[in-house]
């Protein structure tokens, strides 16, 4: 009777506590995720199905604004449990993070063929860096890529505000990713986002970089002889600011790239955008010019190699 009695006030005192916990638990499954992500397999222009792991996702990063950054993660083709996690930052400022997936150093290039009207074809990078490390490429500043606000105030913001939105970018999705957390972490970046450890020609002062274009691109043969001779005789030291219409035509001819010319037509894409999970209402380097020596470039940075 006594042991029956003490079986009766356990179950008694068990029961609040498993009401409790039942009550934990619902309250988990009503709080508000911190990112909302999807698992992409196929990509209108590619054929057949992705030969890496991409996801997307939006993480929120400011409450009070409806601040949301997009991002695409694809995880390495080699060894995503020990391979080092890359957070690349495209420039511009407000350059979409997917020019760095199909111009830079991302599993993804373009087929730069005459185009007929269709959408853009895709085909595999030999030389991504996803073959050895895991990128995170993001929308960032918000107002960029497919990054968005809710209050038109959330795009007003600058250096140091538009990165303390990257650190709680990166704080939420390694939440979600608990796994990658033992991993190396690296930050990368090209042109405006030369604020990282290891930047592709990376912004320094306007006047300076986009008067020493001509030049450089002369030197390394990227323009030719006559290019070079007609920007110098007719913009007379001046590559920013052209005062003649010949001297404009030049400089056009120079920055004329047909890349960027197939990402906005396949970028703005409605099956495209369906296809990566684009919210309804959000907008839209140097690597690729020389991809395996900057894949043994990135190889080499990774392994804490000499460059």
């Amino acid at each position: 009777m006594g042991a029956h009695r003490t079986r009766q006030c356990s179950l008694l005192q068990l029961q609040p506590l498993r009401t409790c916990i039942l009550f934990l638990l619902l309250l988990l499954l009503l709080l508000p995720c911190s990112a909302s992500s999807s698992v992409i397999t196929h990509l209108p222009g590619f054929h057949g199905r992705l030969r890496f792991y991409l996801e997307t996702g939006y993480v929120s990063v400011d409450e009070e604004t409806g601040t949301e950054l997009f991002y695409y993660f694809v995880e390495s083709e080699r060894s995503p449990s020990t391979d080092p996690v890359i957070l690349w930052l495209t420039g511009g400022p407000l350059c979409s993070g997917f020019t760095a997936l199909v111009f830079e150093v991302g599993p993804m290039n373009f087929v730069l063929a005459p185009y007929n009207g269709s959408l853009p074809r895709l085909v595999n990078n030999q030389y991504s860096w996803t073959k050895i490390a895991s990128i995170i490429f993001l929308d960032t500043p918000v107002g960029s890529g497919f990054s968005y606000a809710r209050d038109p105030k959330g795009y007003n913001v600058g250096d140091i505000s538009s990165s303390l939105q990257v650190v709680t970018f990166l704080k939420k999705w390694f939440n979600d990713h608990p796994s990658y957390l033992s991993n190396h972490f690296y930050v990368g970046g090209s042109s405006y986002a030369g604020k990282g450890y290891m930047v592709g020609s990376p912004l320094t002062d306007p006047k300076y970089d986009r008067n020493s274009i001509i030049p450089y691109a002369h030197g390394v043969g990227i323009i030719s002889d006559q290019l070079y001779e007609a920007a110098v005789a007719n913009c007379k030291g001046d590559y920013v600011n052209p005062t003649n219409e010949i001297c404009a035509n030049v400089l056009n001819a120079v920055d004329n790239s047909y890349r960027f010319y197939l990402l906005n037509i396949w970028m703005n894409d409605k099956a495209t955008r369906d296809a990566l999970k684009i919210k309804k209402g959000s907008g839209h380097a140097p690597i690729s010019y020389k991809p395996k020596q900057g894949f043994a470039m990135g190889q080499r940075w990774l392994d804490r190699k000499p460059l």
